[in-house]
């Protein structure tokens, strides 16, 4: 048994699912990566049919394996490794797009381009901005389906950004 199967054997089956037990009627998504695309990958695509689950997204895919599993339902999503520095995506991102299909990046502050960084500074300095704001923008300029999620375990790192944009528009956030 594989690294992968071990760690999604846990999956049960779609008859076992019942979400009513965690106060809802249905999960909103839920995330499959493509080492999964077996027994795993199908018990979700039943919980989808049987609208225990309303989207399915996929994790570390290539364009090959999103289309495999479009196949068999509807992406509502595609997550993987992607940045300033880390742009092998872009052909991907490009067709989700095309799609209307979400492109969320994990780890989108890891790996700025050198040549890049004495450009971000002085961008942040002049707006008035953190380096990490100016980054998500520039992702975000670059592609219209890219989906941000900021990732933190301090409510203050979270709340300053948006503290700063609702103070450029006039607004105060407590």
């Amino acid at each position: 048994m594989n690294a992968a199967s071990q760690r999604y054997e846990a999956v049960p089956s779609a008859e076992h699912v019942d979400v009513r037990g965690q106060g809802m009627r249905r999960l909103n998504r839920a995330h499959a990566n493509p080492a999964s695309l077996g027994a795993p990958f199908e018990t979700l695509v039943r919980l989808v049919e049987q609208g225990k689950i309303k989207h399915l997204g996929i994790s570390n895919a290539n364009l090959d394996q999103v289309r495999h599993a479009q196949t068999h339902t509807p992406i509502a999503e595609v997550q993987n490794l992607y940045s300033l520095g880390n742009t092998g995506d872009d052909d991907l991102i490009e067709e989700l797009a095309g799609q209307g299909i979400a492109y969320v990046p994990f780890f989108p502050l890891l790996g700025v381009p050198p040549s890049a960084e004495a450009d971000i500074a002085a961008e942040a300095r002049a707006a008035g901005v953190p380096r990490t704001a100016v980054i998500l923008a520039r992702l975000l300029k670059k592609h219209p389906n890219l989906l941000v999620i900021p990732g933190t375990g301090s409510v203050t790192h979270l709340e300053e950004p948006a503290s700063q944009a609702a103070a450029r528009q006039g607004r105060v956030i407590r």
